[in-house]
C-alpha cells in the first residue's frame, strides 16, 4: 500500500483530528492512549494509527525516518476525510500540543475525570520530554 508523505500543516491538522476522533469517539481509548504514550507506545483505530520507533521493526521504511523524537502518523483513506492513504511524521511537541488539546476539551466536558488525564499527561509529557 502506497501512502502520499503529508508535509503542510494544515493537512496534517486533518489527519490529527481524524486520528483524535476515533479516540474521543471511545470512551476509555483516552486513557489507553495517554497510557501508551506515556510508554512511547503507538495505537491505532479505524485505519488511523500513531507509531513510536519502538512500534517498528528495523526493516520497516519508517524505523530509519523516525529517530527517538518523532511519531509516524497513518491514516488510511477508507477510514477518513483523507483523499488518500496519507501518513505524516511529527516531532514530539507537535503530537504533544495537538494531544493536550484534546485533553482539555475532555477534562471541560468531563471535569470528573481531570485529575486521571493531568496525572496521565504528566507521564507522557515526561516520556516525551517535553
Amino acid at each position: 500500500m502506497n501512502y502520499k508523505l503529508v508535509t503542510n500543516s494544515d493537512e496534517i491538522k486533518i489527519m490529527l483530528d481524524d486520528f483524535f476522533f476515533e479516540i474521543l469517539i471511545r470512551k476509555e481509548a483516552v486513557f489507553r492512549l495517554l497510557e501508551n504514550f506515556g510508554k512511547k507506545e503507538g495505537l491505532g483505530f479505524g485505519g488511523k494509527t500513531v507509531l513510536f520507533l519502538n512500534d517498528l521493526d528495523e526493516s520497516d521504511e519508517a524505523y530509519q525516518k523516525l529517530g527517538n523524537d518523532r511519531v509516524l502518523l497513518s491514516v488510511d483513506e477508507a477510514t477518513s476525510t483523507a483523499d488518500e492513504d496519507s501518513e505524516a511524521y511529527l516531532s514530539f511537541p507537535v503530537l504533544y500540543e495537538h494531544l493536550s488539546e484534546k485533553v482539555a476539551k475532555i477534562i471541560e466536558d468531563r471535569p470528573e475525570e481531570k485529575g486521571r488525564l493531568e496525572d496521565l499527561m504528566s507521564k507522557v509529557r515526561k516520556a516525551l520530554d517535553i
